[in-house]
């Protein structure tokens, strides 16, 4: 989160009129990790139709016995061509059940997918009301350094007119703000 905040430093002038919810669009839109599980989710749910179908059916031709010198088959006995057609066809349910564990699959892959939305979300808000924090203390900080060079003007006008003496004056300056400090 520090690390975000530091990384947000700079962007500030960037942000300063946008709102919470569009630097959370943004962060949704272009972050690589979001995007990867999306593909994943969008790949899982095709998976779906096609765990519930049957395999691709193969065929096959066979030529067995043929001399090379001569192609006709009546030339040598036993000569012949074969054609298959072929179809794996599983026990009755099963199909039904990869179906149904692609379907838990796919569910999985998109609640993981909104876990890592939300926790983005979450870290994108953190970021932001750590910077506010942090510009709100450094608002604090330069009101009170401005306060405190209020209260050494006003010693220092003092013990020029004689009502202090110059070891006050000299402690009402705080280490930062001592005359020639900047």
């Amino acid at each position: 989160i520090v690390i975000a905040v530091g990384l947000l430093m700079p962007l500030r002038p960037l942000f300063a009129n946008t709102e919470l919810e569009d630097l959370i669009r943004t962060a949704l839109a272009q972050n690589p990790q979001i995007l990867a599980q999306h593909a994943t989710v969008e790949a899982s749910r095709e998976r779906i139709p096609q765990a519930g179908s049957l395999d691709d059916p193969r065929l096959g031709v066979h030529a067995s016995n043929i001399p090379l010198s001569d192609l006709g088959l009546d030339n040598t006995p036993m000569s012949g061509i074969d054609f298959t057609l072929a179809q794996k066809i599983p026990f009755p349910g099963k199909l039904r059940f990869k179906k149904n564990a692609e379907k838990a699959e796919s569910s999985a892959a998109d609640s993981y997918y909104h876990e890592m939305q939300n926790r983005l979300r979450f870290q994108v808000s953190q970021a932001y009301y750590d910077l506010y924090r942090v510009d709100k203390e450094i608002a604090v900080t330069q009101d009170n350094i401005a306060l405190l060079r209020s209260l050494a003007n006003t010693a220092e006008a003092r013990y020029t007119t004689g009502g202090a003496k110059g070891p006050d004056v000299f402690r009402s300056y705080p280490h930062h703000v001592r005359p020639g400090w900047t």
